[in-house]
């Protein structure tokens, strides 16, 4: 659970400043007429990177936990074993996947 909760500090100030320069909340005619979204969709796409990692940590964590508590059952290590290399491998992929959704990266917040 630290990995899992020192990520989401980390992804806390990423995803205040999306909500921040994205004028989240405000009503539609008090956002200035010269909004540009490209500085709120850099810091959502650094947001995002983390948001993942986050949840296979979190699912890793109650995974060690069952781990523990019913290590004594039988074949019981064997599926907590099967379900933490999936977790693993499915938040690899969609790190990459995430990280790499548009080429060149910079297309995603921004226009041109």
């Amino acid at each position: 659970m630290v990995p899992a909760a020192l990520c989401s500090l980390l992804f806390t100030p990423f995803f205040y400043m999306y909500i921040k320069l994205g004028y989240f909340g405000w009503r539609h005619e008090d956002v200035p007429k010269d909004y540009e979204p490209s500085q709120g969709l850099y810091w959502f796409y650094i947001a995002q990177l983390f948001y993942n990692p986050i949840l296979a940590l979190v699912k890793c964590s109650i995974l060690v936990f069952i781990l523990h508590i019913g290590r004594t059952r039988k074949g019981l290590p064997w599926m907590v074993y099967t379900g933490l290399a999936i977790t693993v491998l499915h938040a690899i992929s969609v790190f990459f996947a995430v990280l790499f959704s548009c080429v060149p990266i910079a297309a995603i917040w921004t226009r041109a």
